[in-house]
């Protein structure tokens, strides 16, 4: 193990789910303990082993919470070595001490000596922990990837103005120099705020600015086709200071507008919808198809919009495709507030 080698943080030990881990499988491996040759097993046995492994995961369990942020200054992979002894350690301490108040009380619930006792306790510790601690550096590896891989979808995004848009454009601004100089100072203005948009570093926005920039791409588009595109709108419930990723719809639109409407002699109506339920936010794209099906392209613009609301939102989030009646639907749900990403 290269001891500087590339850092991996440590999980959040306050975290329920972890602390939970922690908890549950230090009382299931105290009883699969009593299962051992030579062991005396009976309902006081498998009550104290479990009240024994319960405080121990406990006291554990915060100490970790609360000396996380110390250890995870600590370079390389020595978070994790430190976070294994000082469990270790205060496992074994935790024992001593209990052992000692069962023995200078009287009480006599634990009948083996305190060497045999604290090397029972601490080898069962060390194997566990190091097996648990294996588990979650494994888990923090995927999920690093994964967050990789969505973030690299996400710049993919980001830096992504198709080329055909710009070209288009350009010239319906050059055709409305001479006609409608007014017209093409506004979509030179609003191809600028696009562009913009594009090479923020920034990954997130307001669901406003996310619309405001749809409009203005919308905008270009409705210079370009004229009156062949329709566009009805109804996004008014929905929560403009709401944070999104900031190419949220844009890859739904583009896709409506070239495969749907631009395939059409006679256009259509683009609908965008949107609205405030119970269990969150929904947003639709709906337009009609061609009588003839436009080519289609690789289809990674639609997945990498399923993979960003995933690494967003979580698996609350979904992104359904319908085709029915001649129409072609995408409809986003996601929360209507952030849940814990990890």
């Amino acid at each position: 193990m290269n001891l500087r080698g590339p850092r991996q943080p440590l999980p959040d030990f306050c975290a329920p789910l972890v602390f939970g881990a922690f908890f549950a499988v230090s009382i299931l491996v105290s009883w699969v303990m009593l299962l051992a040759p030579g062991h005396r097993i009976d309902v006081q046995d498998w009550g104290l082993a479990g009240l024994l492994a319960a405080w121990l995961a406990i006291i554990g369990g915060v100490v970790l919470c609360k000396a996380r942020p110390v250890l995870q200054k600590l370079p390389g992979v020595w978070p994790w070595i430190a976070a294994w002894l000082l469990l270790i350690t205060v496992t074994i301490a935790t024992t001593a001490v209990i052992w000692h108040f069962d023995y200078v009380l009287g009480i006599q619930l634990i009948g083996s000596r305190r060497g045999r006792f604290l090397l029972g306790i601490g080898g069962a510790a060390t194997l566990v922990s190091a097996a648990m601690f294996r588990y979650l550096w494994v888990l923090g590896e995927w999920r690093s990837r994964r967050e990789a891989l969505a973030l690299a979808q996400l710049d993919a995004l980001q830096t992504r103005i198709e080329p055909h848009f710009l070209f288009n454009s350009l010239n319906t601004v050059a055709a409305l120099l001479r006609v409608a100089p007014d017209r093409a100072e506004q979509a030179l203005v609003s191809l600028s705020e696009i562009l913009r948009a594009a090479l923020d570093e920034s990954s997130e926005s307001t669901l406003g600015e996310v619309l405001q920039r749809l409009d203005d791409y919308l905008a270009i588009e409705q210079l370009r086709l004229g009156e062949r595109l329709q566009i009805a709108r109804d996004l008014d419930d929905l929560p403009k200071e709401r944070v999104v990723p900031r190419w949220l719809l844009q890859p739904l639109v583009e896709n409506a507008l070239r495969h749907g409407i631009a395939a059409r002699v006679e256009g259509g109506v683009l609908e965008i919808r949107g609205r405030r339920g119970v269990k969150g936010l929904e947003i639709s794209v709906r337009n009609p198809l061609p009588e003839i099906p436009a080519s289609h392209g690789s289809g990674h613009g639609l997945t990498n919009v399923e993979s960003l609301i995933r690494y967003h939102f979580g698996h609350q989030a979904s992104l359904s495709i319908t085709h029915d009646d001649g129409y072609w639907q995408a409809t986003l749900r996601f929360p209507d507030a952030y849940p814990h990403r990890r």
